[in-house]
């Protein structure tokens, strides 16, 4: 399914950033659902010619909670929080591992003009996520705080961060939203997402 994907990032390698988040979203005037936990693996791939590199995309194997599925996105640009990418995400239900994903996906032998027939893993990021529902008159969105292990080049780091994503509803009113929990949290706007610093580590430690 093709679909515009519109959220704000904060960095939250902070003391009390989770908190302090929670905390502003209390503040405002939001139906919140119930938390639900997510444990997400994401394995990002490219081919021999480096085809999604060279097309600012990236190919995406998840599993979340045993689910699996694989994206197709474009490089994420973060412009004062907000962060928007093109994603086409294709469900993978019958498949139960990694291979058995590579294997539907090569059948496909190409997406968006990129080969995928010899594909091979450049990352891991592995995410506890906690996720809650949120919605106004005016908008839906969901809020996840994210506890993440990127690893990358026989090496890990760990980094968290919080991120606001647009479901549906008045675009305006949402933005708006996210404004005022970046001045009650007080927490700092994200520059760069998860995958760019993966991508960064990659090309640094990939080098040596």
């Amino acid at each position: 399914m093709k679909q515009t994907e519109i959220e704000f990032k904060w960095e939250a390698n902070v003391s009390r950033a989770f908190w302090r988040m929670r905390r502003a979203l209390q503040k405002t005037k939001v139906q919140m659902a119930p938390t639900q936990i997510c444990q997400i693996t994401d394995t990002y791939f490219d081919n021999s010619f480096n085809d999604f590199e060279r097309n600012q995309m990236a190919l995406r194997l998840r599993c979340c909670n045993q689910h699996w599925e694989a994206t197709l996105k474009s490089r994420t640009k973060i412009i004062n929080g907000k962060a928007v990418r093109f994603e086409d995400t294709l469900e993978l239900p019958k498949v139960k591992n990694l291979k058995q994903s590579l294997d539907v996906l090569r059948h496909k032998k190409s997406w968006e003009g990129c080969d995928i027939q010899n594909v091979h893993p450049l990352f891991i990021l592995k995410n506890h996520r906690e996720i809650q529902q949120i919605k106004s008159k005016n908008w839906q969105a969901e809020i996840s705080f994210d506890n993440c292990e990127i690893l990358v080049c026989g090496r890990r780091i760990f980094l968290k961060e919080i991120e606001l994503e647009f479901k549906k509803g008045d675009i305006a009113s949402f933005e708006q939203y996210a404004r005022q929990l970046t001045r009650n949290s007080g927490l700092n706007k994200a520059r760069v997402s998860k995958v760019k610093t993966a991508c960064s580590l990659l090309k640094l430690w990939g080098e040596k």
